[in-house]
């Protein structure tokens, strides 16, 4: 009997790991972003889910979803998956979106600042159209202060 060689892409050998992406951090300039980056990205243990996070821009262009096909009719699968199906799922779109926001309580810009926040998860969501990516926001604050006052 011959030696029969298989070569599987990597994606398939490897336990897959879902993209979280993390959008709004600018970990250069700020440390507080550095840090919270770092907090997810490095020292992961082995008893944690496996993900991969990446950071992006919050202007991130995510390849656009394909329309879905109006007929089967001349339709000819040739395989399983597509060729680079699973490194696009795993590596380009999320399967969660963070968006971190710098918000406090008490500036004195809260409309415009608010509707900075709106405008960046709006940008985000419409460059995920068409897919099943969630996204969620985190405010981060840089005072400890509560909106309620002090109690």
């Amino acid at each position: 009997m011959a030696n029969l060689e298989i070569h599987l892409p990597k994606e398939l050998t490897i336990r897959p790991q879902p993209l979280v992406t993390l959008a709004g951090l600018d970990s250069k300039r700020n440390a507080d972003h550095r840090i919270i980056a770092d907090a997810f990205t490095l020292n992961r243990r082995q008893d944690r889910l496996p993900l991969n996070f990446q950071v992006r821009p919050t202007d991130h262009d995510y390849p656009h979803a394909s329309p879905p096909r109006q007929s089967y009719e001349f339709f000819h699968p040739r395989g399983i998956l597509k060729t680079g199906w699973m490194e696009k799922h795993l590596q380009v779109i999320p399967s969660v979106c963070v968006l971190f926001f710098d918000l406090d309580w008490d500036t004195e810009q809260w409309t415009e600042r608010v509707q900075e926040c709106l405008s960046k998860l709006q940008c985000i969501r419409t460059s995920l159209s068409g897919r099943n990516t969630r996204v969620a926001l985190v405010l981060l604050q840089s005072k400890t202060r509560s909106p309620l006052g002090s109690a």
